[in-house]
């Protein structure tokens, strides 16, 4: 039988090792910029069995057991291959793509930097160049500074300063004397991404892996041009970490994570009743089913039960429906206001008007949506997957897809940047001038 011949679709691949599962994206770039699905996989990293402890193999963002995981990721990006074939009719390689994996955790800290120069547009008016000059001089200053161990992922603009007074995110026709641009670079610790790269390298064939920062890359999936033009925050709420963005035009106002989630929920749970962790993750899961929620019911005593039991040798007893909510709702608007909290103390709580958009696995949680508008007293939605076509799950499953869509859709504009650039150079030999202008192109086309 005659072998098929591979096909010549622009291949990108988006990995996502998180703590509960590993995801992996086929897709290809349309000619409109957006991503279409061929094949996906996932493999559950710590899957619910009866009687077993916990498994640690991914923890709060860092790989633990990297034989595992390699095992994980080659099961995943061998599911991801058959169902490309399946989708194309022909062979569809993860090597032959552009592979992006996100990394976020207790490795990563973000550094900043001002850059300033005097503005040279006619009349006065701010321009792309004079833009383009301040951001050069906040590189040049980030350069400039000791990093250690610590190598860049990412950099990305905070925002700017007209006359040294008045900051704003959409500076362009504003007539200003001087103008100052803070850049913000996301830093990985040295052994960490060469642990992961080298992890994905190996398990996917390929020789080079694109690193991203997992909280910059939640907007490319989950947010419109519209929703970025009014300000928007994300909010992934994981199960070992929870990542947060504030995003103003092509401003990132504030990006970091917290190293709590739905796992930090489990654990009350199996305290608070003295069940083993996997009875407490099937409170977790089946609150839906229970008719229970995130948001407590007023007055509802023990009208609702469900029934929970020590471990496999014991048998059930019934405890409050109730008294699971109270827990749920404890510790998740802990989580809820730590982040409120993260966007205060960052000067981004004043900054953004739009709505706050949830996903991760906590974005499943019944009433978190009115418990978040609680915390917040804003708008508050789940998100819904954009710039991202045939991709196979429910609806209601989405928001769990939302970050591995992110790095696979940041990862295609990452490339298109680079696709200007002769193929044998690379990102850094770019002029500054040449990134920024074809990142604010790729803004205002809606990519």
């Amino acid at each position: 039988m005659a072998k098929k011949k591979q096909t010549k679709l622009e291949l990108f691949t988006g990995v996502e090792l998180g703590t509960e599962s590993v995801k992996v994206l086929l897709g290809a770039r349309e000619p409109e910029g957006t991503m279409r699905v061929l094949g996906q996989g996932m493999v559950q990293t710590n899957p619910m069995e009866e009687g077993r402890a916990p498994l640690s193999n991914i923890r709060k963002g860092n790989v633990c057991q990297a034989e595992r995981v390699r095992t994980f990721l080659q099961r995943a990006v061998g599911d991801a291959e058959a169902e490309a074939a399946r989708n194309t009719g022909a062979e569809v390689r993860v090597a032959d793509s552009r592979v992006y994996v996100g990394v976020s955790g207790e490795e990563t800290v973000l550094r900043e930097a001002v850059g300033e120069t005097t503005v040279q547009g006619e009349h006065g008016l701010i321009s792309e160049d004079d833009m383009v000059r301040a951001l050069r001089n906040g590189l040049a200053e980030l350069h400039a500074q000791e990093f250690g161990d610590l190598r860049p992922l990412q950099q990305f603009t905070r925002s700017f300063l007209v006359n040294g007074r008045r900051e704003v995110f959409t500076v362009e026709g504003l007539g200003a004397r001087t103008l100052k641009a803070s850049v913000v670079c996301a830093l990985c610790h040295v052994g960490n991404r060469e642990m992961v790269t080298e992890l994905v390298r190996e398990a996917v064939g390929c020789d080079q892996v694109g690193v991203l920062y997992t909280p910059l890359v939640l907007s490319a999936s989950t947010l419109t041009q519209e929703d970025l033009a009014r300000g928007a925050i994300n909010l992934d709420i994981g199960a070992g970490l929870t990542n947060y963005c504030a995003n103003v035009g092509s401003c990132t106002l504030l990006a970091g994570h917290l190293p709590v989630g739905c796992n930090q929920l489990e654990n009350d749970l199996a305290m608070a009743f003295d069940v083993d962790w996997w009875m407490a993750r099937r409170l977790v899961r089946r609150l839906r089913m229970m008719e229970g929620s995130s948001l407590m019911h007023e007055d509802d005593g023990r009208s609702r039960m469900c029934s929970v039991r020590r471990d496999t040798g014991r048998r059930e007893r019934l405890v409050p429906v109730s008294s699971v909510e109270k827990v749920a709702v404890l510790r998740m608007r802990e989580i809820l206001e730590l982040v409120r909290g993260e966007l205060q103390a960052g000067n981004a709580w004043n900054q953004v008007g739009g709505d706050i958009v949830l996903t991760g696995g906590g974005a499943m949680l019944p009433g978190i949506v009115e418990l978040a508008e609680d915390v917040f007293e804003r708008n508050v939605r789940i998100g819904r997957i954009v710039n991202v076509t045939d991709l196979k799950c429910l609806v209601d499953e989405e928001p769990r897809f939302a970050e591995v869509c992110g790095i696979l859709c940041a990862g295609g504009r990452d490339a298109s940047v680079k696709d200007e650039l002769d193929p044998e150079r690379r990102m850094e030999d770019m002029s500054i001038k040449q990134m920024f202008k074809q990142a604010f192109s790729a803004i205002k086309e809606g990519f």
